[in-house]
């Protein structure tokens, strides 16, 4: 049973998430047809960008609050580190 809880509780918090960062978007596209002027010259750089971060602290929140995601992520990192240089003298 808390499982299941747990599961809901994350798939209400990823549409949340979905739908915060679907709103200044709307707002935008609504925007555009119906006042062309006070869209910026550039607001598809706007929607992007927007998007983009939003999007960005929604994958983090998602490692965050899922536990096999985040141990799988520590998994990648170290493997990753093997292939960095090590801080030794290279002649």
């Amino acid at each position: 049973m808390r499982r299941d809880l747990k599961i809901v509780r994350r798939i209400v918090l990823i549409n949340s998430q979905l739908a915060a960062v679907d709103i200044p978007s709307v707002i935008f596209i609504l925007i555009t047809p119906i006042r062309p002027d006070l869209s910026p010259n550039k607001w598809m750089r706007l929607l992007l960008l927007n998007a983009n971060t939003a999007l960005s602290a929604m994958i983090i929140i998602l490692f965050w609050i899922t536990p096999n995601l985040r141990e799988s992520l520590i998994e990648c990192v170290n493997k990753a580190k093997q292939y960095l240089p090590s801080s030794g003298n290279r002649v």
